[in-house]
């Protein structure tokens, strides 16, 4: 469909905008004549070391023209040497009339320096690269191979105030056996040379019809060496993963395709994006729909709801779910800075439970409880608990077992299926940690289901005192028992009500 051809792309939709046809932004060139990526990449030509990914034929190669140019003019580097992994793509960077699409200098690279394609006139091409820095030229062309012969006949100095653009980096290593990621590195020890590194989006695909295959890129993604590495993936593509609590905490975009049939779906898909990562300032949820068959209005007034309810839900989960620090009881433990432990303070004799003076927070103290032993087994049991929580109380045999299953004792479920569901999401973490963390979340279960028994009971109390709370409609009556369950936990484990705690 042509944008004209769509009424809706003539309207303006409060709240979020819908886009139904192509319209050609990603391929419009600016003033300068940049498509909108070579445009956020020239944004950042000042950077000395500057990583650009980007799917092949998406213009990678002129934005580092662009870049180029401008570190020859105004950033003081004496040249740029543009180092490619095989010849056949030496092409990609012939000359370039870019002052004809509005920048201010164009493209130009002498064919003798274009080792791609030419002999090398100076007793072969590693000489001809030599020869290049002696000279008063600006830019040259030539294979990885001829590039690291080159550093390893005249050295890292020789290649000080100059540009070294490599195209295709997925190519190169940390690796000592790499000799190209080692001189490099060499580059980047001195910190005399400008680096820019262009490579492809590196994408993991769950859908793909070769099981073999699938099951290989799924191992890959739960790699424990790669948890932390945001290069190891760029985007995932996936069916139901992203409901089921995949923990990949670099993902910023999160983007679904079709209808969703729950709102607990659709949070449970914008959590994949939100987690806290190194670097990571902003995240991003986008649901890809057909044209509803109805008016604008009711378009609008649907998808507005929508927006309320997550805005909702994520608030609600933010501000009133309880955040549970468990801890084991021993005699040598004090009293933690910031919590309250009631009226007669902390008792070491004893164990002690204490809440922070911003409600929402509360330290229990169990004894014979399993602690984390490893960084990471701690910060799950510190940050994930609510998931790991939600992957058990959703789990299909836990749930059809705890319904119909009379004889069955609960610590079956407790430890069994919640053990194998621990495993499944964390199978990095060693068994020691895997059952601290299993402790733990049991404990965040029993205490939430505790304060829930003691907030119905005591709406059942009130209710037959003096009616039904005409306030807590059908569609919120969910909103407000989780709001009572958390004013009840924190008058249960503190000794006291919270000041700005509801009453419940």
């Amino acid at each position: 469909m042509r944008q004209t051809d769509s009424p809706i792309s003539q309207r303006t939709v409060p709240s979020v905008t819908v886009t139904y046809a192509r319209n050609g932004t990603s391929t419009r060139a600016n003033a300068l004549g940049m498509r909108p990526m070579q445009e956020r990449a020239y944004e950042k030509r000042g950077e000395q070391y500057l990583l650009i990914k980007s799917p092949p034929a998406s213009g990678k190669s002129r934005a580092l023209m662009f870049i180029a140019l401008d570190k020859l003019a105004n950033q003081g580097m004496k040249q740029a040497i543009i180092v490619v992994p095989e010849r056949s793509i030496g092409g990609s960077f012939a000359d370039e009339p870019l002052s004809k699409y509005g920048f201010w200098a164009d493209w130009q690279v002498e064919p003798k320096w274009n080792l791609c394609n030419a002999p090398g006139e100076d007793g072969g091409k590693v000489n001809s690269v030599g020869a290049f820095l002696e000279s008063d030229d600006k830019v040259l062309v030539c294979t990885h191979a001829t590039f690291r012969f080159a550093v390893d006949k005249f050295g890292a100095e020789a290649f000080d105030d100059r540009l070294i653009a490599v195209d295709e980096f997925h190519h190169v290593s940390a690796n000592p056996d790499n000799k190209l990621g080692l001189h490099l590195g060499d580059f980047i020890a001195r910190d005399k040379a400008h680096i820019v590194a262009m490579t492809v989006l590196r994408i993991a695909d769950l859908v793909d019809d070769d099981a073999t295959r699938r099951d290989r890129v799924s191992a890959a993604l739960k790699d424990p060496a790669q948890k932390n590495n945001r290069d190891h993936v760029d985007i995932i593509i996936a069916l139901g993963m992203a409901k089921e609590g995949f923990d990949w905490i670099w993902c910023e975009h999160a983007l679904t395709v079709g209808y969703r049939a729950s709102l607990t779906e659709i949070v449970q898909i914008i959590g994949r994006a939100t987690r806290d990562a190194p670097g990571k300032t902003r995240a991003r949820f986008t649901n890809l729909i057909a044209e509803p068959d109805a008016s604008e209005a009711a378009v609008t007034e649907a998808v507005n709801d929508t927006l309320k309810a997550i805005a909702a839900s994520l608030l609600m989960e933010q501000v009133l779910a309880p955040r549970f620090e468990f801890k084991p009881k021993n005699p040598e433990n004090e009293p933690a800075p910031g919590f309250d432990y009631g009226e007669g303070g902390y008792d070491p004799t004893n164990a002690m439970s204490g809440s922070t003076t911003t409600p929402g927070t509360f330290q229990i103290e169990i004894k014979g409880l399993a602690e984390p032993k490893s960084h990471e087994a701690a910060r799950i049991c510190q940050e994930d608990l609510n998931e790991v929580i939600a992957a058990f109380v959703q789990d299909k045999p836990t749930v059809e077992r705890g319904l119909f299953d009379e004889e069955m004792v609960p610590q079956e479920l407790t430890q069994v299926r919640m053990g194998k569901i621990i495993k499944d999401r964390y199978p990095e973490l060693d068994a020691e940690d895997q059952e601290a963390v299993r402790q733990h979340a049991i404990a965040a279960l029993n205490l939430t289901q505790q304060a829930k028994r003691i907030a119905m009971g005591r709406r059942r109390r009130r209710s037959a005192q003096h009616g039904p709370d005409r306030r807590c409609v059908a569609s919120s009556r969910w909103t407000c028992a989780s709001w009572t369950s958390t004013s009840s936990t924190a008058s249960t484990l503190s000794g006291k009500p919270t000041p700005s705690s509801p009453r419940p």
